[in-house]
Protein backbone atom coordinates (compact mmCIF):
# COMPACT_ATOMS: atom_id res chain seq x y z
CA UNK A 1 0.00 0.00 0.00
CA UNK A 2 1.43 3.46 -0.85
CA UNK A 3 2.97 5.31 2.01
CA UNK A 4 0.93 8.92 2.91
CA UNK A 5 3.66 10.92 1.31
CA UNK A 6 3.81 9.06 -1.93
CA UNK A 7 0.26 8.95 -1.80
CA UNK A 8 0.24 12.88 -1.57
CA UNK A 9 2.89 13.59 -4.20
CA UNK A 10 0.67 11.87 -6.53
CA UNK A 11 -2.20 14.28 -5.78
CA UNK A 12 -0.27 17.25 -6.38
CA UNK A 13 0.86 15.91 -9.66
CA UNK A 14 -2.19 15.66 -10.66
CA UNK A 15 -3.07 18.82 -9.90
CA UNK A 16 -0.73 20.47 -11.59
CA UNK A 17 -1.01 18.09 -14.81
CA UNK A 18 -4.61 19.50 -14.69
CA UNK A 19 -3.63 22.80 -14.29
CA UNK A 20 -1.24 22.77 -17.07
CA UNK A 21 -3.94 20.87 -19.46
CA UNK A 22 -6.01 23.92 -18.76
CA UNK A 23 -3.65 26.30 -19.72
CA UNK A 24 -2.61 24.74 -22.52
CA UNK A 25 -5.86 24.29 -24.02
CA UNK A 26 -6.85 28.06 -23.39
CA UNK A 27 -3.85 29.53 -25.53
CA UNK A 28 -5.14 27.46 -28.05
CA UNK A 29 -8.36 29.99 -28.42
CA UNK A 30 -7.27 33.10 -29.57
CA UNK A 31 -8.67 36.65 -28.84
CA UNK A 32 -10.43 38.14 -31.44
CA UNK A 33 -10.30 41.72 -33.15
CA UNK A 34 -12.64 43.18 -35.70
CA UNK A 35 -11.86 46.21 -37.33
CA UNK A 36 -14.76 48.89 -38.47
CA UNK A 37 -13.63 47.84 -41.90
CA UNK A 38 -14.84 43.81 -41.61
CA UNK A 39 -11.21 42.53 -41.12
CA UNK A 40 -10.96 40.10 -38.26
CA UNK A 41 -7.41 39.60 -37.09
CA UNK A 42 -7.11 36.06 -34.79
CA UNK A 43 -4.41 36.52 -31.69
CA UNK A 44 -3.52 38.06 -28.85
CA UNK A 45 -4.59 41.10 -27.16
CA UNK A 46 -0.94 42.65 -26.05
CA UNK A 47 -2.47 46.40 -24.08
CA UNK A 48 -4.80 49.17 -24.72
CA UNK A 49 -5.20 52.26 -23.68
CA UNK A 50 -7.47 55.75 -24.46
CA UNK A 51 -5.94 56.13 -28.18
CA UNK A 52 -4.81 52.23 -29.33
CA UNK A 53 -4.62 48.81 -29.07
CA UNK A 54 -1.84 46.63 -29.58
CA UNK A 55 -2.58 43.29 -30.73
CA UNK A 56 0.21 40.28 -31.70
CA UNK A 57 -0.98 37.96 -34.84
CA UNK A 58 0.82 35.06 -36.30
CA UNK A 59 1.59 35.52 -40.04
CA UNK A 60 0.96 33.06 -42.55
CA UNK A 61 4.63 32.46 -42.60
CA UNK A 62 5.42 30.86 -39.46
CA UNK A 63 6.41 34.64 -37.62
CA UNK A 64 4.12 36.90 -35.36
CA UNK A 65 3.96 40.33 -35.87
CA UNK A 66 2.45 42.97 -32.90
CA UNK A 67 -0.16 45.49 -34.75
CA UNK A 68 -0.92 48.73 -33.18
CA UNK A 69 -4.83 49.65 -34.26
CA UNK A 70 -6.07 53.14 -33.47
CA UNK A 71 -9.11 53.22 -31.07
CA UNK A 72 -11.52 54.46 -34.27
CA UNK A 73 -10.23 51.67 -36.32
CA UNK A 74 -11.42 49.22 -33.93
CA UNK A 75 -15.44 47.77 -34.04
CA UNK A 76 -14.62 45.08 -31.20
CA UNK A 77 -12.37 42.55 -29.19
CA UNK A 78 -13.75 39.18 -28.30
CA UNK A 79 -10.98 37.46 -25.64
CA UNK A 80 -10.46 34.27 -25.99
CA UNK A 81 -13.09 33.37 -22.75
CA UNK A 82 -15.64 34.73 -24.82
CA UNK A 83 -15.78 38.53 -23.08
CA UNK A 84 -16.69 41.09 -25.59
CA UNK A 85 -14.85 44.12 -25.14
CA UNK A 86 -16.19 47.35 -26.54
CA UNK A 87 -14.18 50.16 -26.49
CA UNK A 88 -15.18 54.01 -25.91
CA UNK A 89 -16.12 55.80 -29.35
CA UNK A 90 -15.98 52.29 -31.38
CA UNK A 91 -18.61 50.54 -32.60
CA UNK A 92 -19.85 47.05 -31.68
CA UNK A 93 -19.31 44.47 -34.30
CA UNK A 94 -22.66 43.41 -34.02
CA UNK A 95 -24.44 46.98 -35.19
CA UNK A 96 -21.69 47.93 -37.61
CA UNK A 97 -23.02 50.19 -39.77
CA UNK A 98 -23.78 49.02 -43.69
CA UNK A 99 -21.36 49.97 -46.30
CA UNK A 100 -22.37 53.30 -47.86
CA UNK A 101 -23.68 52.97 -51.28
CA UNK A 102 -24.41 56.38 -53.78
CA UNK A 103 -28.53 57.29 -54.02
CA UNK A 104 -29.84 56.03 -56.70
CA UNK A 105 -30.07 59.19 -60.20
CA UNK A 106 -33.63 59.97 -59.27
CA UNK A 107 -32.93 61.41 -55.75
CA UNK A 108 -30.12 63.17 -56.92
CA UNK A 109 -30.68 67.35 -57.74
CA UNK A 110 -28.94 69.40 -59.57
CA UNK A 111 -25.48 70.27 -57.97
CA UNK A 112 -25.82 67.87 -54.97
CA UNK A 113 -22.56 65.81 -53.76
CA UNK A 114 -22.59 62.41 -53.52
CA UNK A 115 -20.21 61.10 -50.55
CA UNK A 116 -18.58 57.73 -51.39
CA UNK A 117 -16.86 55.75 -49.18
CA UNK A 118 -12.54 56.33 -49.34
CA UNK A 119 -10.58 54.20 -50.90
CA UNK A 120 -6.86 53.30 -49.61
CA UNK A 121 -4.37 55.83 -51.39
CA UNK A 122 -1.60 53.48 -51.58
CA UNK A 123 -0.50 49.83 -50.95
CA UNK A 124 -0.49 50.05 -47.03
CA UNK A 125 -2.96 51.27 -44.03
CA UNK A 126 -1.25 53.91 -41.56
CA UNK A 127 -0.06 53.02 -38.16
CA UNK A 128 2.93 51.28 -36.41
CA UNK A 129 3.65 47.91 -36.88
CA UNK A 130 6.60 45.28 -35.90
CA UNK A 131 7.83 42.29 -37.52
CA UNK A 132 10.10 39.20 -36.20
CA UNK A 133 12.04 37.06 -38.31
CA UNK A 134 15.66 34.36 -38.05
CA UNK A 135 18.49 36.48 -38.22
CA UNK A 136 22.41 35.07 -38.34
CA UNK A 137 22.57 34.11 -34.81
CA UNK A 138 18.88 34.59 -33.55
CA UNK A 139 15.51 36.48 -34.31
CA UNK A 140 15.96 39.81 -35.51
CA UNK A 141 12.39 42.30 -34.76
CA UNK A 142 11.22 45.88 -36.27
CA UNK A 143 9.06 48.71 -35.81
CA UNK A 144 7.83 49.90 -39.08
CA UNK A 145 5.98 53.58 -39.28
CA UNK A 146 3.76 53.76 -42.08
CA UNK A 147 1.66 57.44 -42.77
CA UNK A 148 0.04 58.21 -45.52
CA UNK A 149 0.48 55.20 -47.00
CA UNK A 150 4.16 55.82 -46.76
CA UNK A 151 7.05 53.96 -44.86
CA UNK A 152 8.78 57.06 -42.98
CA UNK A 153 11.06 55.05 -40.59
CA UNK A 154 12.26 51.44 -39.77
CA UNK A 155 13.72 50.92 -35.95
CA UNK A 156 15.48 47.69 -34.80
CA UNK A 157 14.04 46.51 -32.10
CA UNK A 158 15.77 44.03 -30.61
CA UNK A 159 18.81 41.11 -32.63
CA UNK A 160 21.79 39.47 -31.67
CA UNK A 161 23.87 39.19 -34.66
CA UNK A 162 28.07 40.20 -34.61
CA UNK A 163 27.99 43.91 -34.83
CA UNK A 164 29.88 44.41 -37.34
CA UNK A 165 27.79 42.42 -39.94
CA UNK A 166 24.94 44.14 -38.63
CA UNK A 167 25.85 47.86 -39.12
CA UNK A 168 26.42 46.47 -42.49
CA UNK A 169 22.88 44.78 -43.23
CA UNK A 170 21.44 47.77 -42.04
CA UNK A 171 22.02 49.91 -45.31
CA UNK A 172 18.62 47.77 -46.70
CA UNK A 173 16.91 49.98 -44.42
CA UNK A 174 17.01 52.92 -45.96
CA UNK A 175 16.31 51.14 -49.55
CA UNK A 176 13.11 49.70 -48.03
CA UNK A 177 12.78 53.10 -47.40
CA UNK A 178 13.47 54.70 -50.82
CA UNK A 179 10.97 51.97 -52.33
CA UNK A 180 8.32 52.06 -50.00
CA UNK A 181 8.35 48.08 -49.72
CA UNK A 182 10.99 45.50 -49.92
CA UNK A 183 10.33 44.15 -53.79
CA UNK A 184 13.93 44.84 -55.74
CA UNK A 185 15.74 45.62 -52.68
CA UNK A 186 19.15 43.75 -52.97
CA UNK A 187 21.06 42.40 -49.57
CA UNK A 188 24.20 43.46 -48.64
CA UNK A 189 27.08 41.61 -49.61
CA UNK A 190 28.64 40.15 -46.71
CA UNK A 191 26.02 40.21 -44.59
CA UNK A 192 23.75 38.00 -46.41
CA UNK A 193 21.97 36.50 -43.38
CA UNK A 194 21.64 39.54 -41.80
CA UNK A 195 20.04 41.66 -44.20
CA UNK A 196 17.80 38.75 -45.32
CA UNK A 197 16.68 38.99 -41.78
CA UNK A 198 15.89 42.24 -41.51
CA UNK A 199 14.41 41.88 -44.85
CA UNK A 200 12.28 39.59 -44.13
CA UNK A 201 10.82 41.25 -40.59
CA UNK A 202 9.78 44.34 -42.12
CA UNK A 203 7.80 42.29 -45.14
CA UNK A 204 6.28 40.53 -42.06
CA UNK A 205 5.35 43.88 -40.59
CA UNK A 206 4.55 45.70 -43.97
CA UNK A 207 1.63 42.29 -44.55
CA UNK A 208 -0.35 43.55 -41.35
CA UNK A 209 -1.43 46.76 -42.92
CA UNK A 210 -1.51 45.58 -46.51
CA UNK A 211 -4.40 47.78 -48.00
CA UNK A 212 -6.97 45.63 -49.33
CA UNK A 213 -7.02 44.89 -53.29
Amino acid sequence: MPSPHRLLFLRLLFIGLSWAALAWTGNLRADELELTSGKIYKGSLIRQDDSSVAFKVQMDSGGEATISFPIKTIASIRRNNGTIITLPGTVAASTSPAPAVAPPVSALTPGSVVALPAKPKGPYNDGTCTGEARGFRNTIKVSVTVVNSKITNIQVVSQADDANWFNRAKAVIQQVISKNGTNGVNTVSGATFSSRGILKAVQAALDTVKTSP
